[in-house]
């Protein structure tokens, strides 16, 4: 799969102190990238928000995902509490 980052999320992950967290965040991105369909990625969940909105759960945070034809777009990542406020 092709995979694609948003202003907001590169940001995000620029800022991110926790090293935890980040090295969970660039584990799930290269799941994403050898995987060959979204069904392969694990804790991937369609939102019932938009029709190509999707998020994909870590630990206690939700990384927000848009599928566009071919690539797999990172918009965003929240705290669990935040995420369904702010996403998209």
């Amino acid at each position: 799969m092709k995979i694609e980052f948003s202003k907001k999320f590169a940001k995000q992950f620029r800022v991110l102190t926790d090293q935890h967290l980040r090295d969970k965040i660039v584990r799930v991105i290269k799941v994403c990238e050898s995987c060959s369909s979204t069904n392969d990625i694990s804790n991937f969940k369609k939102l019932k928000v938009f029709k190509n909105a999707y998020r994909i759960k870590v630990n206690e945070y939700r990384i927000g995902i848009m599928l566009e034809s071919n690539s797999v777009v990172f918009v965003s990542f929240y705290h669990r509490r935040e995420f369904y406020r702010f996403f998209p």
